[in-house]
């Protein structure tokens, strides 16, 4: 039995005990229109190994969101997947899926790692294989309070000079890879999962402004 991570919960899910459940929500139209609307981020994504085994009896997934008057039906994935050949053939099959997030290689970890220092290596591999498979890019993601250089999490900060920071990196990001992304995940996960404001070096050094303000002014 194959074993995937769900990156978003951290919880371990097995894909047949978890078959019989999402074969019921995926024949729902409701459940189509909640993926369109609210993506599903997932690392090794659960839907990956189950699409092979959903098509015959139900269809190619994008090509059913597609059908009911939807943009896409897209997933994320990592970097290291890619050498493994079952799930990119998946992956790579626009019937099922119209559009790719890359899971962690547009993190700030990764495109800035020391400040004014930008790497792009990682978080240009899925956009290219969006580019070559002719799938949509939802690009992610620019402000997270997590995966951030030490740099950026442990600094001694004012508002103005994070302010500064942020967008000088939301610009260079942004920048390389302009005319590439169908849209962006500016700022991830903000809030907590009880709706108070999550407690990051963001918010504790620019909670005097809104986040909106700050991002308009990048």
């Amino acid at each position: 039995m194959k074993v995937y991570k769900w990156a978003s919960s951290g919880h371990v899910l097995y894909y047949s005990g978890q078959l019989a459940f999402f074969l019921s929500l995926l024949r729902s139209h409701l459940f189509l229109y909640i993926v369109a609307h609210f993506q599903l981020t997932m690392r090794h994504s659960l839907l990956l190994p189950a699409a092979a085994l959903f098509s015959q009896a139900l269809g190619q997934l994008n090509e059913l969101a597609v059908a009911k008057g939807l943009k896409y039906f897209g997933t994320a994935t990592e970097n290291g997947a890619m050498t493994d050949a079952a799930y990119t053939a998946i992956l790579d099959n626009t019937a099922e899926f119209g559009q790719l997030t890359p899971a962690n290689g547009q993190k700030w970890d990764s495109t800035e790692p020391s400040q004014g220092t930008f790497s792009f290596t990682s978080g240009d591999v899925v956009p290219a294989r969006a580019k070559a498979n002719g799938q949509l890019l939802r690009c992610h993601t620019l402000v997270w309070y997590s995966q951030l250089p030490s740099w950026v999490s442990g600094g001694t900060w004012t508002n103005a000079t994070l302010t500064e920071v942020m967008k000088n990196h939301i610009t260079e990001v942004m920048t390389h890879y302009k005319g590439q992304c169908y849209a962006w995940d500016v700022v991830n996960e903000a809030f907590n999962e009880d709706g108070t404001y999550r407690d990051s070096v963001f918010f504790k050094t620019v909670s005097n402004r809104t986040w909106s303000e700050d991002i308009s002014s990048c």
